[in-house]
């Protein structure tokens, strides 16, 4: 077989559109590729527990995975294979205990215990906190590990006083969730990119054979790695318009319809 490709592929609003759900064209596309011996990574913000079906679905049991906007990726399979980037333990907590008099609901998450400061169905979808002990509290933060996510939701689209609350920390960052309310912490250096290289190195893969897609600025690091980058066509961030568009959207199977496209997956 010609040398296999790498395809990194974000999951909400690309392998997925606003409803979550995983399409019968899209699993036989992947699946395909894979059969061919190519490389299927799923990379999203979302922690593996809100992935395993994906991964069952498609079967990527044996692939590595970009989880956490690249906080952490590993392989079940080979767990030889592991990079993680979690935040400082004192600045998270420094941060949590600042944010929870200004925002409505905050969530952060080690993989192991998640802390929230209210119960929130909506982080419940990505972050499924139920699937792990929990704690609840609107005045105290329960952390006990370096966590992979800060996430919360703003009392208004303004980004103040989030961003100075966070950026007030050496290398961290803020980043409000597009045409939404929620918000989250960042790492200088810990991107999609960064993991994703890690996962390159581990396949033996360079640039050229990385074909990446992706629908939003979290993605940005992934796409300038690739050799074959490509957007989803309702992405309006200026900073992925000089991408290819997919030929249509998440909802109705463009991933798919994009990768069926490209001759040099046959």
């Amino acid at each position: 077989m010609k040398k296999p490709y790498l395809i990194a592929i974000d999951c909400d609003g690309t392998l997925v559109g606003d409803d979550l759900v995983l399409r019968e064209r899209t699993v036989f596309v992947l699946r395909s590729l894979l059969q061919r011996g190519h490389y299927v990574v799923l990379a999203s913000g979302r922690p593996y527990r809100s992935l395993q079906s994906f991964v069952r679905e498609i079967g990527l049991e044996k692939m590595p995975v970009v989880t956490y906007n690249g906080a952490h990726a590993f392989s079940l399979a080979d767990p030889s294979f592991a990079y993680s980037k979690a935040f400082n333990l004192a600045a998270a907590k420094d941060i949590a205990t600042r944010l929870l008099p200004e925002v409505d609901s905050l969530l952060i998450d080690d993989a192991k215990k998640a802390y929230l400061k209210v119960e929130d169905p909506y982080l419940n979808q990505f972050f499924p906190y139920r699937e792990l002990p929990y704690a609840v509290d609107e005045e105290k933060p329960h952390l006990e590990n370096p966590p992979y996510v800060i996430v919360f939701k703003r009392k208004s689209l303004s980004d103040e006083p989030y961003r100075s609350i966070i950026e007030a920390h050496e290398g961290l960052h803020y980043r409000a969730w597009r045409d939404s309310l929620y918000a989250e912490a960042y790492q200088e250096g810990s991107d999609k990119g960064h993991a994703l290289k890690a996962v390159m190195d581990y396949l033996k893969v360079d640039s050229s054979h990385l074909v990446a897609v992706g629908d939003s600025d979290n993605d940005l690091p992934m796409l300038q790695l690739a050799g074959h980058a490509y957007r989803m066509p309702e992405s309006r961030q200026s900073s992925l318009l000089p991408y290819e568009a997919a030929p249509d959207t998440a909802k109705n199977e463009g991933l798919a319809k994009l990768l069926a496209s490209l001759s040099f997956l046959s």
